[in-house]
């Protein structure tokens, strides 16, 4: 949401994120200012985010098992990590 109390929403692939690093079973995606006008309605650059809700509802289901486990972890907002995978101490 932005301070004007608009709700903007991105889907997982409207628009699609740059894959900047990846291996097996994962994948990190970034969004630059310009593929946030991809958004329903379009993000500028002057728009003040006061809110983001992630909502998760679908996972990789590929076969035999389909077992369509997923993790969000790591978001990166601003140069900020929200989130943190396990270590040995959890």
């Amino acid at each position: 949401m932005t301070a004007d109390g608009v709700t903007h929403f991105l889907g997982c692939n409207s628009p699609p994120g740059t894959p900047t690093a990846f291996s097996t079973g994962w994948v990190r995606l970034r969004w630059n200012a310009a593929a946030l006008l991809g958004a329903f309605p379009p993000i500028t650059s002057t728009d003040v985010v006061k809110r983001i809700l992630i909502v998760f509802d679908e996972g990789t289901d590929a076969g035999p098992d389909n077992f369509g486990a997923a993790i969000l972890d790591n978001i990166d907002v601003n140069n900020s990590l929200v989130g943190h995978g396990a270590t040995e101490a959890d």
